[in-house]
């Protein structure tokens, strides 16, 4: 056998043994890293690595309450700074069928191909048809859940017209999945810790109605269930909605909760 032939299979071992070499101290980075800056930087790379484009992460339900109202969806990510700007300018959070489906699912998934832009409403299509001209035109959802709601959906993507399948028994997506759980854990962490403690005071009657509400309660239903009669139950809320400077009185309750006023 010629030397040359012998020696390549080495060659190739050892290539592949210095690329996972690379992976895992690229993942040690990312347990460590101590901003998001950093964070994203590092995410960014092991993305790339495993051989998507772009990436982004969020937390549907908390970003607003955390003061960053524009950017639901994306607090980190890599996608190209105009369709960033564009995507905040125009509130596509509030019809994103990434976001909206995501917050809630359980498994990864593939968005922004022909047979997931076929179940969605034109509204929603239109924001991937946008979306394409900026080079991103599919992309794997995966969904992180915490403590208290705290739901987070890291999304990677890239020009193809479909990224391969969200299967499980693929070691690029057991990547994913890892370095969506650490980014996810960072991101809570560090903005609960930075979070200014709550100074508003409920009242007990406004404590109550607020934890019925987040129950999915109607007015009428916490009156029957409390003992007092709708109108007061509606006035609680109203104060407790004008406490937490919240728009409505199931935002005040979410809020309430995010709070640990519940």
């Amino acid at each position: 056998m010629s030397p040359i032939v012998a020696a390549a299979p080495a060659k190739q071992t050892s290539a592949l043994s210095a690329a996972e070499d690379g992976i895992a101290n690229l993942f040690r980075r990312l347990d460590l890293s101590e901003g998001e800056e950093e964070t994203q930087i590092i995410a960014d790379t092991l993305v790339r690595a495993l051989g998507f484009t772009y990436f982004s992460y969020g937390l549907p339900w908390l970003a607003s309450d955390w003061g960053r109202p524009n950017d639901i969806g994306m607090l980190l990510s890599t996608y190209p700074e105009d369709w960033q700007n564009l995507y905040r300018r125009r509130n596509y959070h509030s019809a994103d069928a990434v976001i909206l489906y995501g917050r809630h699912a359980l498994r990864p998934f593939n968005w922004g191909d022909e047979r997931h832009l076929r179940g969605l409403e034109p509204s929603a299509r239109r924001i991937f048809f946008e979306a394409q001209d900026f080079g991103i035109s599919s992309g794997i959802a995966i969904p992180v859940h915490g403590p208290r709601n705290m739901s987070g959906v890291f999304s990677v993507a890239g020009p193809e017209a479909r990224q391969p399948e969200a299967d499980i028994g693929q070691p690029a997506l057991h990547a994913l999945l890892a370095v969506a759980q650490m980014v996810h854990a960072h991101v809570v962490q560090w903005r609960t810790e930075r979070r200014p403690q709550a100074t508003v005071k409920l009242s007990e009657h406004e404590r109550l109605c607020l934890l019925w509400t987040t129950q999915g309660k109607t007015s009428w239903e916490v009156a029957q269930i409390i003992g007092r009669s709708k109108a007061t139950v509606d006035f609680h809320l109203r104060r407790a909605a004008s406490k937490l400077d919240a728009s409505n009185k199931v935002h005040a309750a979410f809020k309430a909760r995010e709070l640990n006023l519940l």
